[in-house]
């Protein structure tokens, strides 16, 4: 049979029941005029786990357990291991279920999976054979650490624990063995050593609601970050429900709705997948000489597109959003860096908000109120220019809906290489409101109208780099390991 290693097979447990008669007075035939019966168990069991790397583990009949049980819950017959099982077991004649279990401790420790299985209600009755198939599923929860090339490059030495009520498991650095848990939240914590630093770098979190029957992979991917890093990474066997938990030392990934690294695509990194689609950009180096770090914008069509999204974050009274991202314009003029601003004619009707450099290398932002020629805005500026510079600029805009003070001044921040800098309204007009729903699409490097067309002679002209986006107002210490964290990735 061939194996897949990543692949838990359910157990098969076949228990064939047979009571037979003959026409003379036979022991079995005194037997059923008492209401008695045998009962003939054939365990034909087949398992096979993939573990890690090709590995398997076969845990053989003889070392299951089989429980055979009336409908009143009433164990008649028990057996600790299956080869005690005989060939013939007395058994009044009935319905019953049979059980099959290995591990029946289910301990926490590596390599002792808990299978557990019951048949469907089965009649024992005169003159006939029943099979009975056990489907034995794993009982408690599957968890291997793994640490990547980052983490195997960079730090001397690392481990993990994981802790599961009063158990616990250790995953020294060279662990590949996989454990099992069962009884609550797990809690893991890695601890990463180098050279450089006398302590540790710690890295916890916890999967609140384990499920049982699944494969949890725990990659353990660790920058230094001047004490930030990386999140560890929880994914499911690809053979189970996919899912994913993300664990982190810092608040960054909460409320990342989505992420896009621009590494040669515009695929988004968040576990959302709002990918966006290239139009003329093409991929340039980043602030760090990575080749295929960033995108590079030419100011006269190049923009992507992630079309009419995200409107959930957007839209209605009282919301929280939040931009992050690096950028190096080539030129001084007026350019649109993003936005969702446009119909399907390139008009106002669909305007929602925009951020932008003006002439003056000013950043402002706009939030639209209520679409249309005459629309009410709310337009936020930087009371500086930015600084003429060859040099990558962090950048981070939040915007609090819920806000009415300085009418409307204070629902945004602007924030320049992680400090916030002052702000002044530049535009007012009409009645402050909520950004309402449209079908303008959200665009890098311009406003682009319903059907994805560039719209306007505004285009971007620059370099743009690790755009996220956040349903809630970051707070300023965020802003500050955001643009800390980037700089030595």
């Amino acid at each position: 049979m061939n194996i897949d290693s990543k692949l838990l097979r359910l157990v098969v447990v076949t228990l064939v029941i047979g009571i037979t008669f003959s026409c003379q007075e036979t022991d079995e035939e005194v037997a059923a005029d008492r209401g008695v019966g045998s009962l003939t168990l054939s365990l034909d069991l087949d398992l096979e786990v993939g573990i890690i790397n090709a590995r398997s583990e076969t845990v053989e009949t003889d070392s299951f357990s089989v429980f055979v049980v009336n409908t009143e819950s009433d164990t008649v017959a028990s057996f600790d291991y299956a080869i005690d099982v005989p060939e013939k077991l007395p058994l009044p004649v009935g319905e019953y279920y049979v059980i099959a279990e290995h591990n029946r401790s289910g301990i926490t420790a590596f390599e002792t999976p808990h299978y557990w299985g019951k048949s469907e209600l089965v009649s024992v009755s005169a003159s006939e054979t029943t099979p009975v198939t056990v489907l034995c599923y794993l009982a408690n929860t599957m968890v291997t650490i793994r640490y990547s090339e980052h983490v195997t490059n960079y730090f001397s030495d690392y481990s993990t624990w994981v802790v599961v009520g009063h158990d616990s498991l250790y995953y020294e650095q060279s662990e590949q063995r996989s454990g099992y848990f069962s009884g609550g939240s797990i809690d893991v914590k890695a601890k990463l050593f180098n050279t450089k630093e006398s302590q540790p770098i710690i890295v916890q979190g916890m999967i609140t609601d384990p499920k049982t029957r699944h494969h949890y992979i725990i990659t353990i991917d660790g920058y230094d970050f001047n004490g930030a890093i990386d999140p560890i990474d929880i994914q499911l066997d690809n053979n189970v429900d996919e899912t994913k938990v993300i664990f982190s030392n810092t608040t960054l990934n909460d409320g990342l709705i989505a992420y896009y690294p621009l590494n040669g695509s515009a695929e988004d990194n968040s576990e959302n997948n709002f990918d966006g689609l290239i139009e003329g950009a093409t991929i340039s180096a980043d602030r760090n000489d990575f080749s295929r770090g960033a995108f590079y914008f030419d100011g006269h069509d190049d923009f992507i597109q992630m079309g009419d999204k995200l409107d959930s974050v957007f839209a209605g009274s009282d919301q929280e959003f939040s931009f992050s991202f690096w950028m190096k314009p080539d030129t001084v003029k007026k350019q649109i860096i993003f936005a969702k601003s446009s119909d399907t004619n390139c008009n106002a009707d669909e305007r929602q908000f925009h951020l932008k450099l003006t002439a003056e290398n000013k950043l402002e932002f706009a939030a639209i109120f209520n679409p249309g020629f005459h629309h009410s805005h709310r337009v936020i500026s930087s009371s500086q220019p930015l600084e003429a510079t060859a040099d990558w600029t962090h950048i981070a805009v939040t915007y609090n809906g819920a806000t009415d003070e300085d009418d409307g001044l204070s629902r945004v921040s602007i924030f320049v290489n992680g400090e916030k800098v002052s702000t002044a309204l530049s535009s007012v007009q009409g009645t402050l409101g909520a950004i309402q729903d449209g079908t303008a699409q959200f665009a890098l490097g311009n406003q682009v109208n319903s059907l994805g067309e560039n719209c306007g002679n505004f285009n971007y002209q620059g370099y743009l780099d690790e755009f996220r986006v956040y349903n809630r107002s970051l707070a300023d210490t965020e802003i500050t390991q955001l643009m800390s964290l980037n700089l030595s990735n």
